[in-house]
């Protein structure tokens, strides 16, 4: 609604108790329903789905805000916890909402606390401590991870696992690789108890082989790096995971870049970028924006290198990541010079 319009037609159902209490009822129960239809996981091609949750983001605000002020913790929770496979969460991750993301995290964890609802508060401070590692703020990323770890006996063995996973994202964004490698084997043996269904099981142990590539490639071990990625591929492409395919696709042409194989690395990353973009991925794109910015660097066409860099640096920056947005600046400064 226009906001005039909206102005007046709130007053007047504020003149209507009992019908707005039915109205915001249904108005609640729809926007659920919504959501379970069109958020969830980002599999496939999840921009098909997840296009529709944008065209209602303004809207959903409007609930998420309403269910606060009117202390609807379980209509929130059901929006936001990862519990709930068919919240807005990953959307909110993909499309680069993170703002957002991080606000109505941050309220379900002052619920949950109040109500002594552990499990959720567990959750909700996974995803502030992730969020916040993505967005380069490792010292308050550590804060929320660390309590929720303090607190893991309230969670399921998979809730506990996906913790030490982060935890180990944590680490390999301080540069701390040998802590990183013990948090992964521990979510590991955690996982390794539970019987985690298909598709998901496959799905994290690609991921494992994505962050085991990572740590490989800051170290120059680019043999071990390139297998990780190769065997995250076939993962992902066993169960059609599209997104962690292009993620081991970025990282391969970045590989391919670092050993001077160019014309590889133009190939990878001209069809990632595009399945990217497609699929609105936020995050991924800018990166593949900053891997193009460094293939032109090697190329010698000093000009696009310097128009990819400010792209990927904008969108960085859009994001609020710290880390990759100071890295462009770096990278800009030099093709300056």
């Amino acid at each position: 609604m226009l906001p005039l319009t909206r102005e007046y037609a709130l007053t007047e159902l504020a003149a209507y108790s009992e019908f707005e209490r039915d109205a915001r009822k249904r108005w609640v129960e729809w926007y659920i329903h919504y959501t379970e239809e069109y958020g969830g996981k980002d599999w496939t091609e999840w921009h098909i789905q997840f296009d529709e949750i944008e065209v209602e983001w303004e809207n959903l605000l409007a609930v998420f805000n309403w269910c606060v002020v009117h202390e609807r913790y379980h209509e929130l929770r059901t929006f936001w916890s990862s519990e709930i496979t068919s919240g807005v969460k990953h959307f909110a991750t993909i499309y680069g909402y993170w703002n957002d993301r991080l606000d109505w995290i941050r309220l379900l964890l002052q619920a949950a606390e109040r109500r002594g609802d552990w499990p959720t508060a567990i959750q909700a401070l996974l995803d502030v401590g992730y969020t916040l590692t993505l967005m380069g703020q490792l010292e308050e990323a550590e804060k929320s991870l660390n309590r929720a770890w303090s607190l893991r006996e309230h969670a399921s063995p998979r809730i506990q696992a996906n913790l030490a996973e982060d935890i180990a994202d944590l680490r390999i964004y301080q540069g701390q690789f040998t802590d990183a490698l013990n948090w992964f084997d521990r979510a590991k043996a955690i996982l390794d108890t539970e019987l985690v269904n298909e598709p998901e099981r496959t799905r994290r142990k690609a991921i494992y082989l994505y962050y085991y590539g990572i740590m490989c490639y800051k170290q120059k071990d680019y043999i071990h790096a390139e297998k990780c990625f190769q065997e995250m591929i076939e993962y992902a492409q066993n169960i059609g995971w599209e997104l962690g395919t292009i993620y081991a696709e970025n990282m391969l042409a970045d590989l391919a870049i670092a050993r001077g194989q160019l014309d590889k690395a133009q190939d990878l990353l001209q069809t990632g970028l595009l399945v990217a973009e497609l699929n609105k991925d936020k995050r991924r794109i800018a990166h593949y924006k900053r891997s193009f910015a460094y293939l032109r660097q090697k190329q010698g066409n000093l000009e696009e290198a310097y128009r990819w860099a400010k792209e990927a640096f904008d969108g960085f920056e859009r994001l609020g990541m710290q880390l990759e947005t100071e890295e462009m600046h770096v990278l800009l400064q030099e093709l300056q010079a």
